[in-house]
């Protein structure tokens, strides 16, 4: 059960337009970065999600996409399905990877486009800054996290084939000590355990869990 004595930053209380600003301005002064992300990052990771990166390494991009809904502030996070090749079964952000002649801001926005939303709702979406990239090195990428929001309730269309359930996040969760926990994994034999977000009964772990570290430090000051 939540702990409902656990504080919350005012700017969960602000309008669209004045979070949005808020944001902008917060993330123009400068990211918390590793000091924000290193408490949500896996045992065993022994920093790598900083890098460095190898030199074949690719790009790709994600979209944390703030929304109001019932009076409160949200993002949407994705369930990627089992028969994804990359982080199958497991709960990320809306993204992919870059392609030629791109932007990650693009990338992000036109990934955000294909597996959640139809296109015509994105002149409502206002990207606001960038947050601390994160390198998964597991994988090989380095993952560019982009800040918007959006000024209306989105409707959802997954796309079945690269989303098996949205999971929407209350941004109040973030800033819940009750919401978040330890994941046990155990993986070609080697056990180790991840800080998580528990979010309607969904375990988000490893560098999306790190990301909304760091936007709970931005929204925090």
């Amino acid at each position: 059960m939540s702990n409902s004595n656990f504080v919350m930053p005012a700017a969960l209380a602000m309008s669209a337009e004045q979070l949005a600003d808020h944001l902008a301005e917060q993330i123009a002064r400068g990211l918390p970065g590793r000091a924000s992300q290193t408490p949500f990052s896996p045992q065993l990771s022994f920093g790598r999600h900083f890098g460095p990166t190898t030199r074949e390494f690719r790009e790709a991009a994600v979209l944390l996409l703030l929304y109001p809904k019932n009076n409160s502030w949200y993002l949407p996070a994705i369930l990627r399905p089992t028969h994804m090749k990359s982080h199958a079964g497991q709960v990320g952000l809306p993204g992919g990877m870059v392609e030629a002649g791109e932007s990650s801001q693009q990338t992000a926005l036109r990934e955000y486009a294909e597996e959640l939303a139809p296109r015509e709702v994105s002149h409502r979406v206002r990207v606001v800054g960038e947050l601390s990239p994160i390198y998964v090195w597991v994988s090989n990428v380095l993952v560019r996290p982009h800040l918007a929001l959006c000024f209306d309730p989105p409707t959802w269309q997954p796309n079945p084939g690269e989303v098996a359930e949205v999971v929407e996040v209350p941004l109040t969760s973030l800033f819940d000590p009750a919401a978040r926990g330890t994941t046990h994994i155990d993986r070609h034999g080697l056990a180790f355990t991840a800080p998580h977000f528990q979010i309607a009964n969904r375990a988000i772990w490893g560098a999306t869990c790190m990301m909304l570290g760091e936007l709970a430090a931005v929204l925090a000051r």
